[in-house]
């Protein structure tokens, strides 16, 4: 039977001071393996030699047995580390970022690749021992536990389990209610193919100016000092408010559409395009610039790609099916009589010019992206195998 991977998060509660002190010894000796690595790497580079993963990770024993406080840590943790940066090194070479230093406020997990055992509000991992967390949910009965990260968080330590579970068997479509179609936007956060809308709760925007205000103090304090050290802690707490808010948001509004439909048509977004900044003068607009600013920050503070990440996995979970679909012309084109045009548009209004069909300009496209995708796998299963 096939299989498919979950993830659930706990806080870890009745913590020792044994095992803080493990906890955060770990986390600071895997943020050293991976600066090392990252040095290593680079080093090499320089001398014209190409350093792969496994490279780096055959070093690792001869730095346990160097090192008695690094041979504290279970290998496969030390791994998890190199894992790590050839991860952001592989996403630099795809276009991203060069990969940075590990700094000590930023690098704050760890991942344990296996677990030894575990009962319900307790879990024992390789070198740590039994450890309890708030229980707020049980895995399933077929689960088979993975792996575990701890993160140590402003309010404490974390612990997220990735486990298997045999997947859901997939639903047949067999009727048109059973599907809707997704348009992301400002003004309404996603608007749906059967003209329901759900509101941008605008959950940075809302909170800026304590946000600014508070930037603002710790700006003119010297830096390192006591006080700027909890001034620093108020914004990461205003930060992790917003988050939090945001992605409990998340959580609820794609809980409930897929227990209301069956079959979703999202767009194929390529959101770091879409959000980047304009150089000086390029929009040949007077304060072109401050405006697609303002409608960047508006499209990073809906997060649409964490949104359509958490439907879809929640989709797999469930035997649901989501498909991508290319939006291009989606919010220009009709679609009664399929005329596509510029015109047709004003701004949250739809009228089109060939036929006079009227209706919410983000609930058309909506409604396009579904048709769009319906046809495509029409198409794809009249092909002869």
């Amino acid at each position: 039977m096939k299989k498919i991977i979950k993830t659930y998060k706990f806080k870890l509660s009745h913590l020792r001071k044994s095992q803080e002190r493990i906890i955060n010894s770990w986390i600071g000796t895997c943020r050293v393996v991976y600066n090392l690595a990252k040095e290593v790497k680079e080093e090499s580079y320089r001398k014209g030699v190409s350093l792969s993963n496994y490279d780096l990770h055959k070093q690792l024993p001869a730095l346990r047995q160097e090192f008695e406080w690094i041979k504290d840590v279970d290998s496969q943790t030390l791994q998890d580390a190199c894992d790590r940066l050839d991860k952001a090194f592989k996403s630099f070479y795809k276009g991203g970022g060069y990969p940075k230093w590990a700094k000590r406020d930023q690098y704050n997990s760890f991942t344990l690749k296996r677990i030894t055992d575990h009962k319900d509000g307790f879990i024992k991992l390789p070198k740590i021992g039994w450890l309890r967390y708030f229980n707020s949910r049980q895995f399933p009965k077929s689960a088979k536990l993975k792996r575990a990260t701890i993160t140590k968080e402003l309010d404490g330590y974390y612990i997220v389990v990735m486990f298997e579970v045999n997947a859901v068997k997939p639903i047949n479509i067999l009727s048109d209610s059973q599907c809707v179609g997704i348009d992301a936007g400002i003004t309404d956060a996603f608007s749906l193919s059967n003209g329901t809308f759900i509101k941008n709760e605008r959950f940075y925007q809302n909170n800026k100016e304590k946000l600014h205000e508070a930037q603002h103090k710790l700006s003119r304090m010297q830096k390192g000092s006591k006080r700027f050290k909890r001034q620093k802690l108020v914004v990461s707490k205003f930060h992790r408010k917003v988050a939090r808010s945001r992605n409990d948001w998340q959580h609820k509004m794609t809980y409930d559409l897929i227990h209301s439909f069956d079959f979703f048509a999202i767009e194929n977004l390529k959101l770091k395009n879409m959000t980047k900044a304009v150089a000086k003068g390029e929009t040949g607009v007077k304060n072109g610039r401050k405006a697609k600013s303002g409608l960047n920050r508006e499209l990073l503070d809906v997060a649409i790609s964490s949104f359509y990440e958490k439907l879809e996995y929640k989709a797999a979970w469930n035997g649901k099916t989501v498909y991508k679909v290319n939006p291009k012309n989606s919010s220009r084109e009709c679609n009664k009589c399929g005329h596509t045009q510029k015109e047709s548009r004003d701004k949250k209004y739809f009228h089109c010019v060939a036929c006079g069909h009227s209706d919410d300009a983000d609930t058309n496209a909506a409604k396009n992206l579904l048709d769009r995708a319906l046809s495509k796998l029409v198409k794809t299963c009249e092909q002869p195998l």
